[in-house]
């Protein structure tokens, strides 16, 4: 499944609307009918007869009216607020509020009413759900939250779950970045593709369980993007898994050699390492390297030169961050940028392992996978994960030279082996079981 960026998203609207010719209501129609569709899958005991819905002046609020006019039809009691008033919508929102109040939607605007605050708290105190459909994927960190921070303030009070409307409003899609008022969603419903953001820190702890939703967004160049995305699932492990790599099935013995931190404790480790790098560009073997031997490389200009294109990184974001001079590193957004840096700057497939695990290559493929404890893979023996079970680098580098030697190329072994090691650990330590991303069909 890709992951797209806000200007990915609005790229593939375009091409969409202009290019295909499909109207922007028709698309709000199906967006907000998916929230609806979600609402109704997860709360099918008739748990949520009361829901506030939450609107704001543009897109994303216009699929909060559908989302509201959807279940107001079918017999649920929907109140819906609104942070301006119908006049000041967006095209889309205001036609789209006023199709809700021709089936005898009530709307209330913010601005009019004198003692909303006492009139929003009692709503919510009444409510068995809220939609929160204020800012979607147009917050940036320089947006002006004045009008809509002490609403998120007050949603944020609720007792009842709040569905997000495509992002949890408060949260830079790009980034993964939050403001100081973001909206703590139970679940979020996200329309045709993840936003990179929602699947980072601290953004994630604020999307809920993500949901994506087909709403017809459709266009030519589809795939076509700078810099690929995927988020790493079981589809994708059972898709590559499925395609043997080697003519007619037959494969090479490309066993790869592993470089670990060992050899930096020979008596000349610098020889050594040389020594194996014209062994496996001889050979044409892969090479799978730790961060010790790959910062040594690194810093030393002739071994980097000798460094084998077939190469496999497995490092920590810090080291990966320490090996590019990279102040300030630490977040998820930061650990997608130095993985992509390095894996363009060395010509070879990195895997970062910890906080946001990342598989990246120098083409421009960027495979995002489970999220780890900061702690996961410390150096040394005894690795352990915020005290939980131990996991050994090892459990990565056999897996990568077993699906290596089998003939996979390295970015899908790559793939494949960081899926499977992380996600057995998770469920090892009852941590997961459930998919990050669950895919709805409307």
């Amino acid at each position: 499944m890709q992951i797209l960026t806000v200007d990915e998203i609005k790229q593939l609207e375009k091409e969409t609307f202009l290019e295909l010719g499909l109207p922007s209501l028709l698309i709000m129609e199906n967006a907000g009918r998916a929230v609806a569709e979600v609402v109704l899958r997860q709360f099918h005991d008739n748990s949520a007869k009361n829901i506030l819905v939450v609107c704001g002046s543009g897109n994303n609020g216009g699929d909060g009216f559908v989302a509201a006019r959807t279940l107001h039809n079918l017999g649920h009691a929907v109140t819906v607020f609104c942070t301006k008033q119908t006049e000041h919508l967006s095209n889309d929102a205001r036609f789209q509020a006023g199709a809700f109040k021709n089936v005898g939607g009530t709307i209330y605007s913010f601005p009019e009413c004198s003692d909303w605050e006492n009139i929003f708290a009692d709503k919510i105190s009444q409510s068995d759900l809220i939609i929160d459909a204020l800012l979607g994927i147009g917050f940036k960190k320089a947006y002006d939250m004045s009008d809509v921070a002490p609403v998120i303030e007050m949603i944020n009070t609720a007792t009842c779950p709040v569905v997000a409307v495509d992002l949890a409003s408060g949260i830079n899609a790009d980034t993964g970045e939050i403001s100081a008022q973001t909206v703590k969603a139970a679940i979020t419903v996200t329309f045709q593709y993840p936003k990179l953001g929602q699947l980072l820190m601290p953004a994630m702890a604020y999307t809920g369980e993500l949901y994506v939703c087909d709403i017809g967004l459709v266009a030519k160049n589809t795939g076509q993007h700078k810099t690929r995305r995927e988020l790493l699932t079981p589809n994708v492990g059972r898709t590559l898994l499925s395609v043997r790599r080697g003519p007619g099935g037959a494969v090479e013995d490309t066993t790869p050699i592993l470089l670990c931190e060992d050899i930096l404790k020979q008596p000349s480790p610098k020889e050594s390492i040389s020594q194996t790098f014209i062994d496996a560009n001889k050979q044409k073997l892969p090479i799978i390297i730790d961060e010790a031997v790959l910062a040594t490389v690194v810093k030393d200009a002739a071994l980097k030169s000798m460094l084998p294109e077939n190469s496999v990184a497995i490092l920590s974001g810090a080291a990966a961050a320490n090996l590019l001079n990279v102040q300030g590193a630490g977040t998820d957004f930061s650990h997608i940028e130095c993985a992509s840096i390095l894996s363009r700057a060395l010509n070879m497939v990195v895997i970062l392992k910890d906080g946001r695990s990342i598989v990246a290559n120098s083409e421009g493929f960027i495979g995002v996978g489970g999220h780890v404890g900061a702690n996961y893979y410390s150096p040394g023996a005894g690795r352990r994960a915020n005290n939980n079970s131990p996991l050994q680098d090892t459990a990565l580098q056999a897996s990568l030279s077993d699906l290596i030697a089998k003939g996979y190329n390295l970015t899908d072994a790559a793939c494949i082996s960081l899926y499977s090691v992380v996600n057995k650990q998770k469920q090892q330590e009852s941590r997961g079981g459930k998919e990050l991303i669950q895919k709805v069909n409307v």
